[in-house]
């Protein structure tokens, strides 16, 4: 999974709503700044006085935008339950209408059913596998036998 959550959101922003050079006249970062951080380029990490024109920028709340610079830049991920993958979702999906949201809660709770189903039977063929089918091998006259030729 990622390790650049803000390079990544700022990656999104570029192909979806703005320029480097709008980012920059946004947010009082240079546009080589912007560029060089989706490039994946060495860059100083935002200073405290420019989060909020940041997170507005970006689309997400001021403190996901200081969890993601802790992460990015310092390999400091804030202590909660949340997965990266859901986190990584967390600033698409505030900016969902309630409508637009719901049917991707509705998908997510469909395709985590599939997943946990195929778990489920992936599990009881694992099992099934792993069972002997019969007896070990032997004559039928071993005490490993009934009368009826099953399993003790």
């Amino acid at each position: 999974m990622t390790t650049a959550p803000f390079a990544d959101r700022v990656r999104h922003i570029n192909a979806c709503f703005h320029t480097y050079a709008q980012m920059a006249g946004m947010t009082g970062r240079s546009a080589a700044w912007w560029n060089n951080l989706a490039l994946g380029k060495s860059v100083n990490p935002p200073p405290p006085d420019l989060i909020p024109d940041m997170a507005s920028m970006l689309g997400v709340p001021e403190r996901r935008i200081r969890e993601m610079i802790a992460e990015e830049w310092y390999g400091v991920r804030p202590d909660d339950s949340a997965s990266r993958r859901a986190m990584a979702l967390s600033s698409d999906l505030v900016m969902l209408d309630d409508a637009d949201y719901e049917v991707v809660e509705k998908l997510t709770r469909h395709l985590s059913s599939l997943a946990r189903d195929r778990f489920h039977r992936e599990l009881d063929e694992q099992e099934q596998s792993e069972a002997p089918d019969s007896c070990p091998a032997s004559s039928p006259t071993t005490s490993d036998e009934t009368a009826d030729g099953s399993c003790p």
